[in-house]
């Protein structure tokens, strides 16, 4: 804490400070943790306090992408507090930097946050006058000095400075970024003499780039991972936790920390780990040895053992033999892929642990920071509130121990994925209150929220490898469990998801209906027919259903048959067919969920990771090809000169129009342009005013061949009948004869034309021609 200033009130106050959780109260900062306080007694809540500052959970729910809950910032300025800021970073074993300037006017108390190089919110409350810093009472850090709500901080803090004054943007900006130098005029870090220790607080140091590093300290923090793995997979189950495999390049590094963490491990276990894996190979070259993860030439003569390396091309990864050597020359040189050593990981930043499957509960932690333990040379799971799982290598058994003691529990499983993976755990306490104490299937998880997690090993993949119909996993575990339609206990197929709005009123479901007109089969202008085929696509939502861990491949987004067949399909009616056909849902159909709106992701308390589409903005689609005969009224009147016009009418089944609003999407037309007598003019799709769907062909003769074939040849017989006018009398037999044939063959071409075109009350003009 800081000492009383003397002065009882200000225009303005500003606190900038540094602060760090170890352990958050109940998942959270103290559901709020108290990071700065100073209060005029106790007894009136917030109208006790002329300044606080602290951390709770967001209100609205929201996640950072590790599917923590968000923290927000809370102050109070004169008894008057603010809930509803801008959201935080929330995770313990993390430095956090904030700056809060509060500026008191006629407007009121305008506080402003800026959080880790960030403008955090801007707000503006009312404000009590009466309260003051009253005399003898200091600025608390950590905690109040009156008993009130909130949890003291269980953490570190630093660089705090208290300012009269409102700090600028630029400043604030400056300080959270630890680019620049803050010194507040009220209360500054540097100056010992102002700040009081109270209960157990202790004083370390620690390098300012240690603590400002979004990256974590330079050094990092080094584990032995005990699982035996050939290089290239202890290579890879350190970037798994998010480290990479260690390397030491200085004398002092090499003994004080490489080896002596090998030789420590031997101490407390023996045989655990003899021989164990580093971050160098000369793959590229032999003998010039690299940096597994930058590529960098190292310079590790005078740190090999005696007679290393002697692997030539044959071992080609660097490691430690605990037996080989002494001092810093420790390094031994080893087969990458035959032989199975431990690993040594360097983490800049503390691993994640996500433990999914459990029920909302409030004794054991669901996330995990995992942390070196010294005292048995293992790594460890420490939950954000307090939950501990340690690794017992004599049962082969995980144990989970809460912070009070209250519940402890275990999980048999090889130490080789390193606790995550798919895991059965048994508790002694029923801490779902259910009145059981059945086991819990649930997985641990270092993987990101956009992975899925495998049950042997726990290794990670995308998400868009999860049911991609081939196995990504090992124990092919990404395979299973591959439903995509969810259905609620409550869904009945056979009704339609229509709506009702605010006023009551039903809203249909709409229904897109498009076309692709593949070919024209046969133009049946006697039997009133035209025979096409097409593809139908029908796309429609239903806000009943969920889907999961759809792709951006619509194709991998394939219903199958049996969920084709539990869901409400909508029906259509060829209307203007004569056995009024409908459309199917068969094995020829196709039905897809098409990705078109962001996802939420799986509770916590599901085991696995899932991306939870809703139905109600990603749509179905179904499609099949139909060969279906029309009903078609061909107008001859204008024969051959005539255009023809055939439709091809959807309309909703049933009574299900009532409840669904077809709508014309899209028709394409892929067939030839040219057909045999005819040639396609135009196709169209419209909506028509009884609701159905129209899809218009409009069919332009081809003249050419009725030219050729009827009219050249009816006026060449007609010139020929002509010019026997001109005949003398003599050849009058000859005109008569000739006169008749003309006649003969034009009644012929009558009868055959007539014979090709549909029977009519109204004369056609080719039969006034003829």
């Amino acid at each position: 804490m800081v000492k009383d200033p003397g002065v009882r009130d200000f225009q303005a106050i500003s606190i900038c400070m540094r602060w760090n959780a170890l352990l958050l109260s109940n998942g959270a900062v103290g559901g709020e943790g108290i990071l700065a306080a100073v209060m005029e007694g106790e007894g009136r809540g917030n109208k006790d306090e002329w300044f606080f500052l602290g951390m709770g959970t967001m209100n609205d729910g929201s996640k950072d992408s590790g599917g923590r809950a968000m923290g927000t910032y809370f102050v109070t300025s004169k008894g008057i507090k603010y809930f509803g800021g801008g959201p935080a970073l929330r995770m313990p074993n993390r430095w956090n930097h904030v700056c809060v300037s509060i500026e008191y006017t006629d407007k009121g108390a305008e506080r402003i946050i800026y959080a880790d190089g960030k403008f955090n919110f801007q707000f503006t409350t009312a404000f009590l006058e009466e309260v003051k810093w009253l005399k003898g009472h200091n600025f608390t850090f950590g905690g109040r000095k009156f008993k009130y709500s909130g949890v003291h901080l269980h953490g570190m803090i630093t660089d705090v400075q208290i300012f009269s004054r409102k700090i600028s943007p630029e400043e604030m900006i400056g300080y959270t970024t630890c680019e620049k130098n803050l010194a507040g005029n009220i209360a500054t870090w540097s100056k010992d003499s102002i700040w009081e220790y109270e209960g157990g607080v202790t004083s370390s140091m620690m390098s300012r780039e240690d603590i400002c590093s979004p990256d974590g300290p330079e050094e990092g923090t080094l584990m032995l991972l005990p699982p035996t793995l050939s290089w290239h997979g202890g290579k890879a189950l350190c970037r798994r936790f998010g480290g990479r495999l260690h390397i030491d390049s200085t004398k002092d590094s090499v003994e004080s920390r490489s080896y002596a963490m090998v030789a420590n491990g031997e101490d407390v276990r023996p045989d655990r780990c003899k021989r164990v894996w580093l971050g160098a190979t000369d793959f590229q070259e032999e003998g010039i040895w690299r940096d597994s993860e930058t590529n960098e030439v190292l310079d590790l003569g005078e740190y090999w053992g005696p007679g290393q390396p002697n692997g030539v091309r044959i071992q080609n990864c660097a490691g430690i033999w605990e037996y080989d050597g002494d001092g810093h020359n420790r390094y031994d040189d080893g087969g990458c892929v035959k032989e199975r050593q431990c690993s040594l990981c360097n983490f800049r930043l503390l691993p994640r642990a996500m433990l999914r499957g459990l029920c909302k509960n409030d004794y054991v932690d669901v996330f995990y920071t995992i942390m070196w333990d010294e005292q048995n040379n293992l790594p460890f799971f420490k939950g954000f509130s307090g939950s501990r799982i340690n690794y017992d290598e004599d049962s082969e058994s995980w144990l989970l121990t809460t912070e009070d003691n209250s519940v402890n529990g275990t999980c048999v499983a090889p130490i080789k994925p390193m606790g995550t993976g798919a895991m059965t755990w048994q508790f002694n306490k029923d801490i779902c209150s259910t009145n059981s104490l059945e086991p819990f299937d649930a997985v641990m998880t270092v993987c990101k929220r956009d992975e899925f997690t495998c049950n042997s090993d726990g290794a990670c993949i995308a998400m868009e490898e999860r049911c991609d119909q081939f196995p990504n996993c090992e124990d092919f575990s990404d395979e299973a469990n591959c439903q995509l339609v969810v259905l609620p206990d409550n869904y009945v197929k056979d009704y339609a998801p229509f709506t009702v709005d605010q006023m009551g009123e039903l809203k249909k479901v709409t229904v897109l209906i498009k076309v692709d007109l593949i070919s024209i089969l046969e133009i049946d202008e006697v039997g009133q027919k035209l025979s096409n085929q097409f593809n139908l696509y029908i796309t429609w939502y239903d806000f009943r259903l969920k889907l999961y861990n759809m792709k951006m491949n619509l194709n991998m987004n394939t219903l199958t048959t049996k969920e084709k067949g539990s869901i409400w399909v909508p029906k259509l009616v060829f209307t203007n067919t004569e056995k009024k056909d409908i459309t199917k849902n068969d094995d020829q159909s196709f039905a897809v969920a098409r990705r078109d709106n962001a996802f939420e992701y799986s509770d916590d308390s599901v085991k696995y990771n899932i991306f939870v589409f809703d139905g109600a903005n990603n749509p179905f689609v179904m499609s099949r090809v139909y060969d279906v005969d029309w009903i078609c009224d061909y107008d001859m009147r204008w024969y051959p000169f005539d255009t023809q016009s055939c439709a091809m009418i959807f309309d909703s089944d049933g009574n299900s129009g009532e409840f669904v609003d077809l709508v014309a999407e899209e028709l394409n037309y892929l067939g030839p342009k040219d057909l045999t007598q005819y040639f396609i003019r135009q196709t169209s799709m419209n909506k028509t005013m009884k609701g159905s769907i129209k899809v218009e062909v409009v069919l332009g003769r081809r003249l050419l061949g009725t030219v050729l074939t009827v009219y050249i040849p009816t006026i060449l017989l007609i010139f020929i009948a002509h010019t026997t006018n001109y005949f003398k009398s003599f050849f009058f037999e000859a005109v008569v004869s000739v006169n008749l044939t003309v006649m003969l063959v034009l009644a012929t071409m009558f009868i055959s034309v007539s014979q090709a075109l549909p029977k009519t009350s109204y004369i056609k003009m080719v039969d006034v021609w003829l």
